[in-house]
């Protein structure tokens, strides 16, 4: 499948091997790495304030990598936004209003379907913003967008476009998804695991659409930025 539409601003060589080298080591290496530095000193991080003081260094570190890794990708990015202003705004307005609409829609389904389905995710983010707002609201609003969004569209999403706008479409939100659902799969049955699955979806799709749109990282960045200080909001 050939692509309809291009992305311009691309990753040096060096940013494609060092940006996969670290998502691997983001997914499966970190979080184990930090809950045994917790070990070692005695913090605790199984309780509620510990989980955000660990999720507070977790986002810390990526986003610093990311800063790292990726400053040329990004500065170029940047100055995209510059060059097409308006088209930089209108793919922020419509990224959010596809991803509300089809979101809309999937809740809709999913009470219908399930209607006790809670989402621990968010459950977990909500009992952790009670216990501090501030700090939650700057690991959830300011620190992962930008790491999620260099990872799953700038790197992931970008590198599978070149060959295919389909694949890279289905491939960069299903991992988004499952990045954000495996750590509770366990506690849901099969039915239950899909649906979770398909809550989070929409945001990769909507997200990815407005990347390609835009030809930024910063547009997905944003609506990622604004959903969770919605997300955030809810819960005061």
């Amino acid at each position: 499948m050939n692509n309809s539409k291009r992305l311009s601003l691309r990753m040096t060589r060096r940013e494609l091997l060092w940006g996969f080298g670290y998502f691997l080591f983001y997914l499966m290496v970190l979080p184990s790495m930090l809950e045994l530095l917790f070990s070692l000193l005695s913090w605790d991080y199984n309780s509620t304030q510990g989980h955000l003081r660990l999720s507070l260094l977790y986002h810390g570190i990526n986003f610093l990598a990311m800063l790292l890794i990726f400053h040329r990708f990004l500065g170029k990015s940047l100055a995209a936004v510059k060059k097409r202003f308006w088209g930089f705004v209108q793919a922020v307005i419509l990224g959010w209003v596809l991803y509300q609409a089809a979101t809309s829609s999937i809740m809709l389904l999913c009470r219908l379907v399930k209607p006790d389905l809670q989402n621990l995710n968010n459950a977990f983010f909500a009992d952790q913003a009670r216990t501090n707002f501030t700090l939650t609201a700057i690991a959830t609003v300011f620190l992962a967008p930008p790491v999620e969004e260099c990872l799953f569209r700038g790197l992931l999403f970008s590198t599978i476009h070149q060959k295919s706008r389909f694949l890279a479409f289905a491939v960069s939100a299903l991992a988004f998804a499952l990045v954000h659902v495996s750590g509770y799969l366990s506690y849901y049955g099969a039915l239950g695991s899909l649906l979770l699955l398909l809550q989070y979806l929409p945001a990769g799709l909507a997200l990815g659409w407005a990347y390609e749109k835009a030809d930024t990282i910063l547009a997905p960045m944003v609506i990622h930025m604004v959903i969770n200080a919605i997300s955030m909001g809810h819960i005061l």
